[in-house]
């Protein structure tokens, strides 16, 4: 049984099956059917981890960038509120 993902099993032009990735590269494997699926089943389990490591970093990123806008937004509160209080005083 195949497993979901980009790379598939399809009959190749030659005669055998070929395994297919995601930028239709078709690769002719020279294996049965089942030998074929096995290997996409590998590979499509391999694309998976990586989705979800690369997902994990970039929302380990996004989270980061979240705080460093927050953090800007209090200082910008900081800054509004030493200028009032400047100004208050007279100074400057």
């Amino acid at each position: 049984m195949e497993s979901e993902g980009p790379y598939r099993v399809e009959r190749h032009a030659l005669g055998g099956v070929g395994i297919v990735g995601p930028n239709r590269d078709g690769s002719y494997t020279g294996l049965d059917r089942a030998q074929s699926n096995e290997r996409v089943s590998y590979l499509n389990e391999g694309y998976a981890e990586g989705r979800k490591s690369a997902e994990k970093d970039f929302n380990e990123l996004l989270e980061i960038a979240n705080e460093a806008g927050y953090f800007n937004q209090d200082m910008m509160i900081w800054r509004m509120k030493y200028a009032d209080w400047k100004k208050a005083r007279g100074i400057e």
